[in-house]
């Protein structure tokens, strides 16, 4: 059996073209193609950006697109209970979109008829950790991935928890500053508003332009260290921040130590809620980043009362950019 799982966040766009050889074996990975949509948003734009990595993925493995049985989405965003509308996806700027339409139409004219089944992106990740990856063998599992922006995903009893209305998990729009930064979903105070990779990147740039930062000059590339010629889209990233914070520029090490303390905070906040054997970390921006995500980790527990906090493990996902993909197309083949 062949399938397509597709991951799409806030900055790209992947695909991996998977082969089902058992029923209890983990799919085999056959190809991949990864494009970027962060200029190209449209519901419809980002559709067609799929299709034409579909017809990729076949293309390199000399498969017929009849072939495919079925395609998993990993998506990021809000989806209603049935999951074919996109309720809200900040990083995108959608709201109420039908996109499980928009994309079966733009894969048809692609030549591919499989059933399409999309998910939320981290419900996604946190499924493809649990049945391949380091959640395998707990059966309570609270995920938090630090990206683009700040999301999450709830195993419950061995099953994916959605909720009523399918946003269980959502905790990167859970409040940690009352009346605080305002978030990409419309709200303030959002930990995502803090410690959401883009939100990172447009502090650490407007700070460092404000002369607040210039403590980070020696740990930038030579090419942004003068403020007075940085280009007008600069931007810089939170491993500069990193390698400060580790050695401790003072500025660095206040905006880590603080970021860290939210983060922590909100991870404690939804343990407390669900008592998870396991809170599973990832994403680009924790992936990337030693000593925020060491902070993370060892103030989680300070948070949580300590009869739960005693039979938590804190654990980093294994599969990477790939447990996405490998819970999509494993939701999709069902």
């Amino acid at each position: 059996m062949l399938c397509i799982g597709f991951d799409v966040g806030g900055t790209n766009a992947r695909g991996c073209l998977m082969e089902f050889t058992d029923a209890t074996a983990p799919p085999r990975q056959l190809a991949e193609v990864k494009e970027r949509i962060r200029d190209t948003r449209a519901p419809s734009q980002v559709a067609a950006v799929m299709a034409d990595i579909a017809t990729r993925l076949v293309e390199q493995e000399g498969v017929d697109p009849a072939q495919i049985e079925s395609a998993g989405v990993g998506i990021a965003g809000q989806l209603d209970k049935t999951g074919n509308t996109v309720v809200g996806a900040p990083n995108l700027g959608w709201t109420n979109v039908p996109f499980k339409s928009v994309l079966v139409e733009s894969l048809a004219g692609a030549g591919f008829t499989p059933p399409v089944r999309i998910v939320n992106d981290l419900a996604a990740n946190v499924w493809g950790e649990f049945c391949v990856g380091a959640a395998r063998g707990h059966q309570d599992v609270l995920a938090v991935y630090v990206g683009t922006g700040v999301g999450g995903g709830v195993i419950a009893a061995g099953k994916l928890y959605g909720g009523h209305g399918g946003k269980a998990g959502e905790i990167g729009h859970s409040k940690v500053v009352p009346h605080g930064a305002p978030c990409g979903c419309g709200q303030r105070g959002c930990v995502e508003a803090y410690v959401g990779g883009r939100r990172l990147e447009e502090r650490l740039t407007q700070d460092y332009r404000a002369g607040r930062s210039l403590g980070l000059r020696p740990y930038l590339p030579v090419e942004l260290r003068d403020v007075d010629h940085m280009h007008m889209d600069a931007i810089i990233r939170p491993d500069v921040a990193d390698a400060a914070a580790a050695a401790g520029e003072l500025y660095a090490d206040g905006l880590w130590s603080y970021v860290a303390d939210l983060l922590a905070m909100a991870i404690a906040n939804g343990a407390m809620v669900l008592n998870p054997g396991l809170i599973l970390l990832g994403g680009g921006v924790l992936r990337n980043t030693k000593e925020l995500s060491r902070r993370v980790v060892e103030r989680i527990p300070s948070y949580i009362l300590r009869a739960a906090a005693d039979d938590i493990e804190i654990r980093f996902g294994e599969l990477g950019d790939d447990a996405g993909v490998y819970g999509a197309a494993l939701l999709a083949r069902g």
